[in-house]
């Protein structure tokens, strides 16, 4: 019986230094990726979480890693240092995802939305 508790207790502090959202950080620019979908950025001493939801996901390689945002949608989470960034919808060529206050927001496009060199043009 006893040994069941000291496991139990190893398991939950295991799970308590995995950082969170809202948590210090100290090396700006650095991250995680929390999982396949999702990513912890470090940014101004606080890591920020970041929907990855893109084909690409969240691939940790070491010390580096990348998050596909192009298939975040309305209400997915995104970064204080991509505040103001945005990609076409994948599944409507008419909707753009602007990065605004935290999280990303539809934003209608009259005729298309569309990418070149980087940019999106939402016409």
């Amino acid at each position: 019986m006893r040994r069941i508790n000291v496991l139990t207790l190893i398991a939950v502090a295991c799970v308590a230094c995995a950082p969170m959202a809202g948590d210090p950080c100290s090396s700006s620019g650095s991250g995680t990726c929390t999982s396949g979908a999702e990513a912890l950025f470090c940014e101004g001493g606080t890591f920020h979480a970041a929907a990855c939801k893109g084909p690409g996901g969240c691939i940790a390689n070491g010390s580096r890693f990348s998050c596909d945002i192009s298939g975040d949608v309305a209400g997915d989470s995104c970064t204080p240092s991509m505040e103001g960034t945005a990609h076409c919808a994948a599944a409507d060529s008419r909707t753009a995802f602007l990065c605004q206050g935290g999280a990303f927001v539809a934003q209608a496009c009259a005729s298309s939305c569309s990418t070149s060199a980087g940019s999106v043009y939402c016409r």
